[in-house]
């Protein structure tokens, strides 16, 4: 037997993924593992930090939430996804049934991924992200500038644009905002940083790629901004306030049951025009 002895199964509030949920529920407890369950809006920091196993039933929006609550922690809990959402990047679409899944976590019959973190900060509070850091202009109906230095390995780099803001994201986060914003799109899951402006008023602008252990972002605006981190609001900034994004400084450790993952097809797929 695997030493999973508590799960925390964290479902997006949707009668689809309930009923999932339930279903794992039902299966660890007759395996006498110790199980809690809640919608992701609900979902406690502290369940998710103290759990062995955190079941995420939703879609990519889930496992942002899952990782915005670890922060600052030296270990994290195993991430087992389950597909029940319209974007799901980071699960895998074809899976085993429930029950075989519960068998193969409770025999150790899985690999797991390492997925790279970044971290923002302002002032004196950072915070981790899975996917992305986004500096946006507060009144989007106007374009104000920017000053930009990047630090890497022998470069030291400084630049001033005009825009509605930028994202730096990790390579698995470059499947997110960072490529509807017609960022690139980086296929493997290495450990890099894209930068990539928002709507530039200098024409041909490139997206700039990273060595995340060895790079720093620094930014700040002259207009006032606001930051989001995975999707959600975290503060305004003032003029000139700066920003310190910086890569490389933990992974999310998510349970996989093969090896080999079509990501070009999981990600372009799920984006194809419909009419």
């Amino acid at each position: 037997m695997y030493p999973v002895s508590s799960v925390y199964v964290v479902y997006k509030p949707t009668r689809e993924c309930m009923d999932i949920a339930k279903k794992y529920s039902d299966l660890f407890k007759g395996r006498g593992v110790s199980v809690e369950v809640s919608t992701v809006d609900d979902a406690s920091t502290r369940s998710v930090v103290d759990k062995d196993l955190v079941l995420s039933v939703g879609g990519d929006g889930t496992i942002l939430r899952i990782s915005l609550m670890l922060q600052g922690e030296s270990t994290t809990p195993l991430i087992l996804p389950h597909p029940c959402g319209r974007r799901n990047t980071f699960y895998d679409e074809d899976i085993p049934s429930a029950s075989l899944i519960v068998e193969k976590v409770l025999k150790g019959d899985f690999m797991v991924q390492l997925y790279p973190r970044g971290r923002v900060c302002v002032r004196d509070r950072c915070v981790y992200f899975l996917n992305e850091a986004a500096v946006l202009n507060m009144d989007m109906g106007r374009v104000i500038g920017f000053t930009v230095t990047v630090r890497s390995a022998g470069v030291y780099s400084r630049y001033d644009f005009e825009g509605d803001g930028f994202i730096v994201s990790t390579a698995p986060g470059s499947a997110g905002y960072n490529l509807s914003a017609r960022g690139p799109l980086v296929a493997g899951w290495g450990d890099e940083l894209v930068l990539t402006h928002l709507n530039p008023m200098q024409l041909g602008i490139p997206s700039i790629t990273l060595p995340a252990y060895v790079s720093v972002v620094e930014a700040a605006s002259r207009g006032y901004t606001v930051l989001y981190v995975d999707g959600e609001k975290m503060r305004l900034l003032d003029r000139r306030e700066p920003v310190r994004i910086t890569g490389g400084v933990g992974f999310l450790k998510l349970v996989r049951f093969s090896s080999g993952r079509d990501l070009i097809k999981i990600v372009l797929g799920k984006r194809r025009v419909v009419y």
